[in-house]
């Protein structure tokens, strides 16, 4: 039997920190944030073979992915799959599956653990998950203390009154955002009272507090029988306080922390003692070798007398807290408990943030365990150095070569932002200017096919170099150890009784495996990983082969680069983040587009799970998105006028909406969402600008667009030829055509007229306005392009 641990995630804008056990054939995930769907299917991890998925925190970053992953394994397994955390875990799922996400198929039993209970989890082959909860005071709101907490003055403004507190206590601002949240959503009705809480520190951060704050407290009514009693504000308060909020506010614990105990390795059996003996060979030898005595001829032959000695199973631990103040509590509940949870300790996987882990006390004590690996696996701190999705990313690689300025090329230099804290983004613009202006200069001198046969060649060979070091396991004792993949100068020996503690974290690759069963295979494999930022699983010598055919082909880009790149403005234009159906192929996202208007207004239309992977890969725009967000929380009132902004019902499941918005800069844009042809969208597009259809299905699978719910590319044409639009954008195709959507050229001069004004997007896609009535002609050459090179 053998069991490892594998890397799976690794940063909160890619795949958040996660990990994947492999038991006997059985998987256990540990996390399940965005992306990690799309990432199993990418490198071909069994998703059927999902049996179990513990979460460490509840948190939209490590349970982001849950439900779209679900879903999909209900589309191909009907097996049962369990799922461990904590409250409020259960009402989370079953909500979602009392909705949209209904299971057809696949079981789903839900554990939630509790305080002072004791809860071990057998997995297949004897392997034990043991959770560590972490106990956390709890903390009773009562009378005196909110009196404590509010300093309230009263002013009367157009007959409200307004209530202003200048407490900067973190918790009094959770109260008074949860005030001020539930008044105002419910100030048309005539039996409440009307009021408006102000915050000197909250007003300009009045719309992050109320999303990003951990510990709301529910919403309250203050009844309109408080209007009797007597106009001082402090009694107003505390009378609907003590009607409403004596209660406990329950902390408990944020997180989880998990052991994994591997059973014993048995020791070595010897034939020529059992032989000695006289022991048939046969059952008896197996018997043996399991650890159990046999009987023969009225004598007891114990296992100890034909093996060597049983070896303990190994452990490894998984550390994921939510606040330094947590370390402590782990720190002493694992010392009260050192031979459960530190003798054999083989590895420690730290998916905690940069604080946690550097913190003094943290890294004293981990980073001083004798014979222990300690992984840290959250680099969020950093830009992807590494590509996870190596299939997209190589069309993208190959599109950009084409058309740099329309397919957005991830740059490596791409600056993290904290958002929650006072960022400078203005410097970074700066710097990104330049590099920007290299990046899109493209070689308009020189012949344009040589360049891209160049590119291409020059990409394969860095690969080649990039990877030859992934063709053989990791020699734990190897000097050479390549440092491209463990970010540490720590050189360690498994079976040396006296190393030293390491003195830094150990850094490895996604999908690297930590075998940590049977003993005497316990190892660091790096001969799956993935390490390249810009991978290529395309045929190089097949493709600049059909670039030399096609020379007359690729001249037309090259005059599109030369002419329209000084025309270009970088808004109003479209990112489109994602053109795939519900679920995530190797090439297409789910459904993602945003709408720039101008520097500091940009409108969502759609966006789906992994968009903000998508939306920081393309550089240029998360650069752009951050200056919006910085400038949203600087200036909380931005002057911009919608002439229409309308959503509008479509034919799909219940509540599905499209959108129209329409103002003199952008003109009319109508986005279908997910449809059938319905007269909604029809009514709202006529005469438009642009329109945004999905073609979910061709031609041929009329019937299966019928069922799901779902429109055809004829049925998306048809529909722009009657509403007469100026510019269709088809999207949101099926997984069937992951690199090239599946289009009919032979058809009338009607429909060849609209497909003159069509264009197909693809994933880091950026459609300028300005040029949008250029563009189709060049993708109608760029789809011939690719059906002759995939």
């Amino acid at each position: 039997m053998e069991v490892f641990l594998q890397l799976i995630g690794w940063h909160r804008l890619a795949i958040p920190s996660s990990l994947r056990l492999f038991v006997n054939g059985d998987i256990t995930l540990f996390n399940c944030g965005e992306n990690v769907q799309r990432f199993l299917n990418e490198h071909k991890l069994h998703l059927a073979r999902i049996k179990n998925i513990f979460f460490t925190k509840i948190t939209p970053e490590s349970i982001g992915g849950l439900i779209g992953l679900l879903l999909t394994i209900d589309n191909i397994s009907d097996g049962e799959i369990t799922i461990y955390g904590f409250h409020p875990l259960e009402s989370i799922v079953k909500s979602f599956m009392s909705s949209f996400a209904k299971m057809k198929s696949t079981k789903i039993k839900i554990v939630q653990f509790e305080l002072n209970e004791s809860s071990v989890i057998n997995l297949k082959g004897n392997v034990v998950i043991t959770p560590i909860l972490i106990n956390k005071e709890k903390e009773k709101i009562t009378e005196n203390s909110i009196q404590q907490d509010y300093i309230i003055n009263e002013i009367n403004v157009n007959n409200k009154l307004i209530l202003k507190h200048n407490n900067n206590n973190k918790d009094s601002d959770n109260i008074n955002s949860n005030i001020y949240n539930n008044i105002n959503n419910n100030h048309n009705n005539n039996n409440e009272v009307n009021l408006i809480v102000e915050d000197n520190k909250m007003c300009e951060n009045i719309f992050t507090e109320q999303i990003y704050s951990n510990n709301m407290l529910k919403k309250r009514k203050l009844e309109k029988s408080l209007m009797d009693t007597t106009n001082d504000t402090d009694s107003l308060i505390m009378n609907n306080i003590k009607q409403t909020i004596v209660e406990e506010k329950k902390k408990e614990f944020q997180c989880i922390c998990y052991l994994i105990e591997c059973p014993q390795t048995p020791g070595k059996f010897y034939p020529e003692k059992a032989k000695k003996l006289n022991i048939p060979s046969g059952k008896y030898y197996g018997i043996l070798k399991s650890g159990k005595s046999i009987t023969i001829n009225n004598r007891t032959i114990h296992p100890e007398e034909v093996c060597d000695k049983n070896i303990d199973g190994r452990k490894a631990l998984i550390i994921d807290l939510e606040n330094e103040n947590d370390i402590n509590d782990l720190i002493n509940h694992l010392k009260n408990k050192e031979t459960l949870y530190l003798k054999n300790l083989e590895y420690i996987f730290h998916l905690s943030n940069e604080n946690i882990i550097n913190n003094k006390i943290y890294k004293d004590f981990f980073l001083g365990l004798k014979n222990v690996k300690n992984v840290k696996c959250n680099l969020s701190n950093d830009s992807l150095k590494v590509c996870p999705f190596i299939s997209s990313s190589s069309l993208n690689n190959f599109l950009s070569k084409l058309l740099p300025n329309i397919f957005l090329k991830y740059k490596a230099d791409t600056p993290i932002y904290d958002l929650p804290y006072e960022i400078s983004i203005n410097e970074h613009n700066e710097n990104d200017k330049e590099k920007e202006q290299r990046y899109n200069n493209f070689n308009n001198n020189g012949d344009m096919q040589k360049v891209l046969v160049n590119n291409i060649d020059v990409d394969h060979q860095k690969k080649e170099q990039n990877n030859t070091f992934c063709n053989n396991n990791f020699n734990i004792n190897d000097k050479q150890q390549d440092q491209n993949n463990t970010i540490c100068n720590n050189n360690f020996n498994i079976n040396d009784k006296q190393q030293e503690p390491n003195c830094s974290y150990l850094i490895f690759n996604p999908l690297t495996k930590f075998i940590l069963h049977p003993y005497h295979k316990i190892d660091i494999c790096l001969s799956e990983t993935i390490s390249d930022l810009y991978p290529d699983i395309f045929n190089t010598s097949k493709i600049s082969n059909i670039l030399k055919e096609n020379e007359e082909l690729l001249k037309h880009f090259q005059k599109f680069n030369e002419t329209q790149f000084n025309k270009m403005l970088s808004y109003p234009c479209f990112y489109f983040l994602g053109t795939g159906c519900s679920m995530p192929s190797t090439f297409r996202n789910v459904s993602g587009i945003i709408l720039s208007i101008q520097k500091n207004f940009s409108i969502i239309l759609d966006f789906g799970e992994g968009s903000l992977y998508q939306l920081y890969w393309m550089s240029t725009s998360w650069i752009n998105f951050c200056s919006i967000i910085k400038s949203f929380r600087c200036e909380p009132f931005i002057t911009f006028i919608l002439t229409f902004f309308i959503s509008h019902q479509v034919n799909h499941i219940n509540e599905s909406y499209g959108i129209k918005v329409e103002n003199k800069k952008i003109g009319s844009i109508v986005y279908s969402a997910d449809t059938r042809p319905c007269e909604n969208v029809k009514k709202f597009s006529k005469n438009c600008d642009i329109l945004i259809h999905e073609a979910t299905f061709d031609d041929e699978l009329l019937g299966e667009a019928i069922n799901k719910k779902h429109s055809t590319t004829k049925e998306a044409i048809d529909i722009s030829l009657e509403v007469q639009c100026k510019t269709l954008i088809l999207t949101h195709f099926s997984q069937r055509y992951p690199k090239v959507p599946k289009i009919n050229m032979e058809c009338s001069s009607e429909m060849q007229e609209i497909l003159n004004k069509t264009i197909y997007s693809f994933d880091y896609m950026n459609i300028p306005l300005n040029l949008i009535n250029e563009l189709p002609r060049y993708f109608t050459i760029l789809l011939n392009l690719l059906e002759k090179t995939f």
